[in-house]
């Protein structure tokens, strides 16, 4: 007997309703949003609560029991038809596994699919169990496995990751078919399945597992003799359930360390937040079947009766919307979280209508065709002639082809890895970006600001356009970057308050004895390149070092600490509105705050901005400067508040006694600030200065010089 798809007249109206509701929830959970300055509002942080409070982690838990649940209901049918279901629900999930790794490698990585394809056969291994029994492995694999998973990866450090994270926020910008694939396929979870699987198998597999349970018990089906328990259930989602959603947004934003008193919190959030869901269900289910809000729910029920269409389609509309890779709108970072989920809503309209249209000629979607064309059907007995199968191999083979021509056209081939080497008895980590090339690559050692920012968030400070504009430059050319944390940031030991600059540069000499060991690297052509402060360490690593090739200071001061400082606030206070005897008055005041805190930091030896403050504030570099024989590149900003260039440029002919040897070479660039952005004056602050344009000139003028050396 063949077992044939479900038709309009076995159908569950309710639970195809639920579905799209709960394809709707994954969208909005789903939808690509930047966190870039340039669009961020006041609404965000109430935006980003709300995410968190009613739509983390929820629908992808009913879209999750809703697959236990057709799991039943197909097991069920099988039984009553006399169909032998456990050969056929194998090849359909074998089938599901393959569109879903279509999905995730080609399209978008964050895929479900493969994962309920897993949880489908692991369902065919418990399906003969009591309901007490599935009761109690779905609270061990929702609660008490999720959560020991979760503790271990975020307490006991069980997720180790071999890529930089700072490639996940390249991958919408970039404008390369084969980047955004090959990003695609490092980040993607199933390529570091130890590190991300375990906790999304676990999960997805206790709601399928109430799934099941929901349609052993006629949940849907007897909603009456069930009012009691949803009246409960609505009660505990709506308080214990959201605020245990409450305590994952503080875990999330990093308002709530989970210590050891702590490590029962994940158990009560995986907890609370299944109660949240079945709240929903719940709710849902009242309204669908009550006369005010039944038939506008029934606007769901288009999406639901073809969730995976709409699912994969999904994915297609972020990849045209958002993403820059493809020719469509390019709307990632040009608009605000508040209009994405705009767009997204507009979107779910469309599906909605498209479906519905789609059904009223078509009994399925067109994936849901396929698929269940292939599950219901003895593949063996295919026949297709000779001809047509050569003929089918040649299209496919030229479509490759074409697409690798495609590909290879768009590449920026790069390689990037985390590294870890010493520095006297500290460790130092770095994230070493390079060509694919094999050999005898040259490479720069890059040196940071002032501040505790590790590389994982570096493209978001001051000289982060070293990572989006430099970089490029660089890897074009042929050369390898390496990046460092200061000790005490990310993996570096040690602290990096307790540092000078000395200390500081012995750490990037660290760096380029690490790169000479490298059989990739040619160790006879290593610089140094450094925004802001890291200027400065530039300085004194060429000229403790004669091996080094060569210098990029970005923004890099020339003159001491205390006159650089001194200068900066007189700017800051100029911009502020001050002038004549009150901006004197306010320069003073500062040059006295900063001795206090020096002698602070001298007096009382703790670890401390005073401590810091104390060892780098007599800083002066004019035997650093005069030691530099090495090619080097000075580049300032027009408009720079923080290092002026003309103050800069003038100290350094005054060192060299107005004979600026051969091997320096300085330059303004126009209009820029301290980021090399364009800004009309130094008084336009940084978050509105990232929304200009950044100065194609200040790359032309970096690539100019590297090729000369």
């Amino acid at each position: 007997m063949e077992f044939k798809a479900s038709t309009k007249k076995n159908r569950i109206e309710v639970v195809d309703a639920l579905r799209g509701f709960a394809i709707l929830g994954v969208l909005i959970a789903n939808v690509p949003f930047s966190m870039a300055e340039s669009v961020q509002t006041a609404l965000d942080p109430t935006l980003n609560f709300l995410y968190h409070l009613l739509i983390d982690k929820k629908f992808i838990s009913i879209f999750s029991m809703l697959f236990g649940f057709g799991f039943y209901i197909q097991m069920t049918r099988a039984k009553e038809n006399n169909v032998g279901f456990v050969s056929y629900f194998i090849k359909r999930m074998v089938l599901l596994f393959i569109i879903g790794s279509i999905h995730c490698f080609v399209f978008w990585n964050g895929d479900i699919i493969m994962s309920y394809a897993v949880g489908g056969l692991l369902l065919l291994g418990i399906r003969k169990l009591s309901n007490k029994w599935l009761f109690v492995l779905a609270l061990f694999f929702n609660v008490i496995l999720t959560g020991v998973i979760f503790i271990g990866n975020s307490a006991l450090g069980w997720a180790t990751y071999d890529y930089d994270f700072a490639i996940a926020a390249e991958q919408p910008l970039t404008q390369s078919m084969f980047r955004y694939l090959e990003i695609n396929w490092i980040t993607a979870p199933w390529n570091n399945f130890l590190n991300d699987m375990p906790l999304t198998l676990s999960f997805t597999f206790g709601n399928m597992l109430i799934g099941v349970l929901l349609g052993r018990t006629g949940f849907f089906l007897l909603p009456e003799r069930f009012r009691k328990a949803t009246n409960w259930l609505i009660i505990l989602g709506l308080t214990i359930g959201i605020a245990s959603s409450y305590v994952l947004h503080l875990v999330f934003s990093g308002n709530l360390e989970l210590d050891i008193p702590l490590l029962w919190v994940p158990f009560a959030i995986v907890a609370g937040m299944l109660l949240q869901s079945m709240a929903y269900i719940s709710i849902f289910l009242r309204l669908y079947r009550s006369n005010l809000f039944g038939k506008r729910l029934g606007f769901f029920n288009p999406v639901g009766k073809t969730a995976l269409t709409n699912y994969l389609m999904q994915s297609v509309f972020y990849i045209v919307v958002f993403f820059h890779f493809f020719p469509g709108l390019h709307l990632y970072e040009n608009i605000t979280i508040g209009e994405t989920y705009l767009i997204a809503f507009v979107f779910f309209g469309l599906q909605s209508w498209i479906s519905s249209q789609w059904l009223k000629r078509f009994k399925q979607g067109p994936f849901e065709y396929l698929w269940k064309k292939l599950s219901y059907s003895n593949l063996s007995t295919m026949k297709i002639n000779q001809k047509t199968r050569e003929k089918k191999v040649k299209t496919i083979l030229m479509i490759l082809l074409i697409l690798s021509g495609v590909l290879s056209g768009n590449a920026q081939n790069r390689i990037a890895s985390k590294v870890l080497f010493q520095s006297g008895e500290e460790t130092i980590e770095g994230i070493l970006v390079r060509p694919n090339l094999d050999n005898n690559t040259p490479a720069v050692v890059f040196q940071q600001g002032s501040g505790p920012h590790a590389f994982d968030g570096y493209e978001t400070e001051a000289w982060g356009p070293h990572k989006y504009y430099i970089e490029d430059v660089l890897l074009e050319l042929g050369y390898a970057v390496l990046y460092c944390n200061k000790r005490g940031l990310g993996n570096s030991t040690g602290n990096w308050r307790q540092n000078d600059f000395y200390g500081r540069a012995k750490d990037a000499y660290a760096g380029v004895q690490f790169l000479r060991t490298l059989p990739f690297i040619d160790g006879s052509r290593i610089g140094i390149s450094g925004h802001s402060q890291g200027g400065w360490i530039s300085q004194i690593v060429a000229s403790q070092h004669p091996d080094i090739a060569f210098v990029i200071s970005l923004a890099g001061p020339t003159t001491g600490v205390q006159a650089q400082v001194d200068d900066n606030d007189r700017s800051r206070f100029i911009c502020e509105g001050y002038s004549g005897e009150k901006l004197e008055r306010k320069v003073e005041k500062r040059k006295k705050s900063l001795i206090k805190s020096a002698n602070l930091g001298k007096k009382s030896g703790l670890i401390g901005a005073a401590k810091h403050w104390y060892l780098i504030s007599d800083y002066e570099n004019e035997k650093e400067l005069k030691n530099l024989t090495c090619p080097t590149l000075f580049l300032f900003g027009e408009f720079d508040i923080n290092v002026d260039p003309e103050i800069n440029i003038n100290h350094l002919k005054k060192v060299y006694n107005n004979q600026v040897p051969k091997n320096i070479t300085y330059k303004t660039m126009p209009g820029g600030n301290h980021g090399f952005y364009k800004v009309e004056n130094k008084c336009v602050d940084w978050d509105s200065a990232t929304k200009n344009d950044f100065d194609p000139e200040f790359q032309n003028e970096i690539r100019k010089w590297v090729l000369s050396l």
